[in-house]
């Protein structure tokens, strides 16, 4: 009894050991980050150009733009759709990767304003001296 204890106890913790262990056919965690990250623009591309031009279709541009993203990122949709199956199999790492992009996309809007303010300072200031 103390033999089959012993050995499922050491079982379990080997096996929760490589939990965090992504494998070599998937795609590594920060370029699925990238990709994503890529995707998003991507599709929110899509939509604008959909808005703006009726005769384009927002499910085709988006096609096309995801191929693209595919394509610049070294990766195939079927390697994509794969690594992002075993990523939603193992929640954990999943979480990770959204808070980062969460966190990177914010620092990317907080830039943005930031480069808008010192815009609108400098444009002041430069028609404050026009003024003069």
């Amino acid at each position: 009894m103390r033999r089959l204890i012993l050995i499922m106890g050491t079982l379990l913790i080997v096996s929760c050991v490589h939990k965090d262990v992504v494998p070599s056919e998937i795609i590594a965690p920060l370029k699925m980050q990238k990709i994503m990250m890529d995707m998003a623009e991507a599709q929110s591309y899509a939509t604008a150009l959909a808005r703006k031009d009726s005769t384009l279709s927002e499910v085709a541009v988006n096609k096309v733009l995801t191929g693209k993203v595919f394509s610049l990122n070294g990766t195939t949709e079927a390697q994509f759709q794969k690594s992002y199956h075993w990523y939603t199999g193992h929640p954990d790492i999943l979480m990770k990767m959204f808070d980062s992009l969460t966190v990177q996309a914010q620092r990317a809007t907080l830039s943005k304003m930031h480069e808008q303010e010192e815009s609108r300072a400098l444009q002041k200031e430069i028609l404050k001296k026009i003024e003069k």
